[in-house]
């Protein structure tokens, strides 16, 4: 229970403002988004162990198109999963911008 609460805890800390945050080119992402999928696609020994015990880590700020690969490719995995502020994209992959504001559209529910 500490490290899911140490999770949430570095996710509040190191989460961009929703939906500001999202680049077709990996090499721009901050590390914390790196590191994200990364722990999505490629969790370590310890991180799986820690979702055997019923650990959920919270993604925030990733892409539809992420989300979607990852319900395919890891779905044994997606109850140790919570997505939030899912940016949306276009058919290109490109983000979504709200045609009011400009800022990148993301979906504000889990």
């Amino acid at each position: 229970m500490k490290t899911h609460a140490l999770s949430i805890l570095a996710i509040l800390i190191l989460a961009p403002v929703a939906g500001e945050s999202a680049s077709a080119d990996p090499a721009a992402e901050p590390a914390y988004r790196q590191l994200e999928m990364r722990r999505l696609f490629e969790p370590t020994e310890s991180e799986l162990r820690n979702e055997a015990r019923g650990g959920v880590y919270i993604y925030e700020g990733l892409t539809d198109r992420a989300v979607n690969r990852a319900m395919g490719e890891e779905f044994e995995r997606v109850e140790n999963m919570m997505f939030i502020n899912t940016i949306r994209t276009d058919a290109q992959g490109t983000p979504l911008r709200d045609p009011d504001t400009g800022l990148i559209a993301a979906d504000d529910d889990c």
